[in-house]
Order: C-alpha cells, then structure tokens, then sequence
C-alpha cells in the first residue's frame, strides 16, 4: 500500500491592507464595535512589527490574530468583565460575546457603573 501526501501549503503568508479591509467589513456586519481603521502605512508599519515579534517569541499567537484582536474597541478579557456589570446592572445575562458588541456610549456607562459598585457588586466589586 502506497501512502500519498497532499501537497503542502505556505500556512503563514502574509496579509495585505486589502485583506485587512475585508476582514474589518466581516467584523462590522457581525455587530463587533471596531476602533478606526489604519492607513496602508500604518498597517504596514505595524503588521510587520507584529509579525517581527512573533518570530522572536514576544507574542504566542499568529501576527494576524493579534492585529485582528487589536482592532476590537474592547479586549476579550475587558468584555468578560463588562458582561459581568451589564448582566448585574440590567437584571439579564449577557454573554461575552454580546459585550464585545458594546459601543463607546455603552462601555462608558457600564464603565461608571463598575467605578460606582466596586466594593458593594453582586461579585463583591472583583472586575479585573
């Protein structure tokens, strides 16, 4: 019996400005709250020194994921917490995932609303 391979493919090439775009245009259409986009310099300039870090081990993930990560208004970690203070503050569960979809106006009221209930929260005020 003879085993074949299939060919193997370049996993890690890298992303332009265009593939940038596209991918901020799926975030939007999924409701995700995004910061500004990048000029092509400045996501050149900067994907490259993201891609720098990763090769000597300064970042885990892949160049891509992290900038992706970065265009989110809040982090992952940030959405958790505030899913935590809108689900006490609204009287309903909200996910993460829900919370990421917050604008600015939304995350500077739960943002008050933590300051305010620090101490005295349902989760005895342990947000961070």
């Amino acid at each position: 019996m003879k085993r074949t391979y299939s060919k193997r493919t370049k996993l890690t090439s890298a992303k332009t400005y265009k593939d940038y775009l596209t991918e901020r245009k799926k975030l939007i259409d999924k409701g995700y709250y995004l910061h500004d986009a990048m000029s092509e310099t400045s996501f050149n300039e900067f994907y490259n020194l993201v891609r720098e870090a990763r090769r000597t081990g300064e970042i885990k993930s892949s160049a891509w994921q992290y900038l992706m990560s970065k265009e989110r208004y809040i982090s992952y970690k940030q959405a958790k917490v505030f899913a935590i203070a809108a689900s006490e503050m609204e009287g309903k569960k909200v996910t993460r995932q829900q919370a990421l979809k917050f604008d600015k106006d939304k995350i500077n009221e739960l943002g008050k609303y933590i300051a305010a209930t620090k101490a005295t929260g349902l989760y005895g005020g342990d947000y961070e």
